[in-house]
């Protein structure tokens, strides 16, 4: 009898029997064309920018108060990187996410981040209550950020 479940539990792990018509294919996804970030003013030094990340490298970055680059600056970004925070913010659930986390206190910064991908723009704001996958999606979007200084340049006003 051991011997018998023994054989039956691993030809069920090996080659599970499907009961039913097959799983249907997912429907593809869009990719992501632009990640946008904006980190609101506080009454402290929080730092308030914003960051607009595009599919083919382009960084478009504004940085107001509490930065190390202020005003207009165009930058590059790794292509890959960009795709990785497309497939990222589909793990996470980003377009599952509510618009708005909000919680009744003053003097904290809000996070912004819009997402746009095919006709979908997905935009959530958080101000101090964030879940943790909107936190996990805006370290990682800061990250590539960052490693993009090395080919920053200064944007002149218009």
């Amino acid at each position: 009898m051991l011997l018998l479940s023994a054989t039956l539990i691993a030809t069920t792990l090996v080659a599970p029997i499907q009961i039913g018509s097959p799983k249907p294919k997912p429907i593809p996804v869009p990719a992501v064309t632009s990640i946008e970030i904006e980190r609101t003013i506080c009454l402290g030094t929080c730092p308030v920018y914003k960051a607009t990340l595009l599919a083919n490298g382009d960084l478009l970055y504004f940085g107001e108060l509490h930065v190390p680059k202020l005003g207009n600056w165009k930058g590059k970004i790794d292509e890959e990187g960009f795709r990785r925070l497309g497939r990222l913010s589909a793990r996470l659930g980003f377009f599952n996410l509510k618009n708005s986390y909000y919680m009744p206190i003053t003097d904290h910064p809000s996070t912004i981040i819009t997402i746009t991908r095919g006709t979908q723009v997905k935009r959530v704001s958080c101000y101090v209550e964030e879940p943790d996958e909107f936190w996990i999606l805006s370290l990682a979007i800061d990250s590539l950020i960052k490693q993009s200084e090395i080919s920053w340049v200064k944007v002149k006003p218009r």
